[in-house]
């Protein structure tokens, strides 16, 4: 099981299923979200999340033609984002209390990176999401 919260600790969640990925994100939005140069996130199956605590204090943000943006509307911190549609639960990977028991995959959004920062790993890079071809060979190795 994997547990996670925001900074004050009002917000709480855990996670007991399967995990896709985690990735680091260069689009603006996550630059901007998180106030560094990417954002990481953990991508999984909704039917293993539960908030623990605080999902009142969950905020949501509407970006115009883009993903919502979920925070703690007390300290501010991202916090997971839930896509009922495609059954897929997207969590900040800095809010995670517990080893996920994985590392990043990929860089996406390259294409939109910040230009101070050089990638200097070895992951994959894409210009924009991953292309669904590579995701499900990366969910049908494990």
């Amino acid at each position: 099981m994997i547990l996670g919260s925001c900074l004050c600790g009002q917000v709480k969640y855990q996670l007991d299923g399967r995990i896709y990925m985690i990735n680091n994100c260069h689009c603006s939005m996550c630059r901007k979200v998180h106030g560094s140069a990417f954002g990481s996130f953990l991508h999984a199956d909704t039917d293993g999340f539960q908030w623990i605590c605080g999902v009142d204090l969950v905020t949501t943000y509407k970006a115009p033609q883009q993903d919502d943006r979920c925070f703690c509307s007390n300290c501010g911190s991202s916090v997971p984002v839930i896509e009922k549609e495609d059954n897929n639960v997207i969590i900040p990977a800095g809010t995670l209390d517990t080893d996920p028991g994985i590392k990043p995959r990929a860089h996406i959004f390259i294409g939109s990176k910040a230009p101070w920062y050089e990638i200097s790993d070895s992951l994959p890079q894409f210009e924009e999401f991953a292309p669904e071809e590579w995701i499900q060979g990366l969910l049908e190795k494990g």
